[in-house]
């Protein structure tokens, strides 16, 4: 559903797309989410072996996330950019 949502938005020829791919979110919430929170602390083992390729698979703060989605709405770049989790990581 996602991948055709974001085909669809790109056939509507903005002048520039950001899409925002983060993997496994982590950080505080309101609500509690015992399964959420179980896979963090599993993430947080798995994360360090998730090398080469495999690094857009790493859990990522909400607020990097947040960070890098702010940092590219203040460039005026053309075209369509995809963003993974160890993309955002470098833009935060």
């Amino acid at each position: 559903m996602k991948g055709e949502t974001e085909r669809d938005i790109e056939q509507v020829g903005l002048k520039c797309l950001h899409i925002y791919r983060p993997s496994q979110l982590t950080g505080n919430r309101k609500e509690s989410r015992p399964l959420e929170k179980f896979i963090s602390v599993i993430m947080q083992i798995i994360d360090p072996l998730l090398i080469g390729g495999l690094k857009k698979y790493r859990s990522i703060p909400a607020e990097t996330v947040a960070k890098a989605m702010f940092s590219e709405s203040l460039k005026n770049n053309e075209g369509v950019f995809i963003h993974s989790s160890d993309n955002l990581k470098q833009i935060a």
